[in-house]
């Protein structure tokens, strides 16, 4: 088994617990976009907004040592959403990852900016404020972008299994039609070569429904 497929069975075995015990369900917004092994990630993630913010206030208002500190914070938080990757969905943790990142490049500006260094020239400055406003948009973009991305791999997906489900139709068809299927020993292999395509097309059906791993992914597709 994959981590993919691990997690993905982790995830479908907290839903059967949740559904069984209804009193978990009043807390269930906190931890529902985490994987179970960073069910307690909604903890760390307050933890950062209260030192980003009431944090701050420990130090004098506008000072550069204000935002050395939330730099630092930016920092330890973009090494922790690398290192634990906590999110279900892959695209989340790329977003959250390039929001810390656009934080943190934001409070950079700051600084220089506290510095007086983005009025060196006209040129810079333009710069400096091409370069901000691609930051800021950037977190925005990302998930617009992996949807795109997403959303046109599932279609060439559904296409590619149409197109193998109608090439099995049409042979399984033509061999009918052409009344192979009682002609000697030619109709004997193509009589197993029927059965063969029947019991994989069986074979398919019963593990998409077997397969918690496939259960749970068509239940995120369903909830998307």
């Amino acid at each position: 088994m994959t981590e993919e497929e691990a997690k993905l069975s982790a995830v479908f075995f907290r839903s059967l617990v949740e559904e069984e015990y209804k009193n978990v369900q009043g807390i269930f917004f906190l931890y529902n976009s985490y994987e179970p092994r960073c069910c307690y990630f909604e903890v760390i993630e307050t933890v950062r907004k209260l030192f980003l913010t009431g944090g701050l206030i420990f130090f004098n208002p506008g000072t550069g040592s204000q935002i050395v500190f939330s730099l630092l914070i930016s920092l330890a938080s973009m090494r922790v959403y690398a290192k634990y990757s906590p999110f279900i969905q892959p695209e989340h943790d790329l977003a959250a990852e390039f929001a810390q990142w656009s934080l943190f490049f934001v409070l950079f500006a700051a600084l220089l900016i506290r510095l007086n260094m983005d009025n060196e020239s006209l040129q810079d400055k333009r710069y400096f404020d091409c370069i901000l406003v691609v930051v800021n948009l950037a977190p925005f973009l990302i998930p617009v972008l992996q949807q795109v991305v997403r959303t046109e791999a599932a279609k060439g997906l559904k296409n590619r299994l149409m197109r193998r489900g109608v090439v099995k139709a049409v042979v399984l068809q033509a061999l009918d039609f052409l009344g192979y299927g009682e002609v000697g020993e030619i109709g004997k292999e193509v009589e197993e070569v029927k059965s063969g395509l029947k019991k994989l097309l069986k074979k398919e059906k019963e593990s998409d429904t077997e397969n918690p791993v496939a259960m749970m992914s068509k239940k995120n597709e369903a909830k998307i």
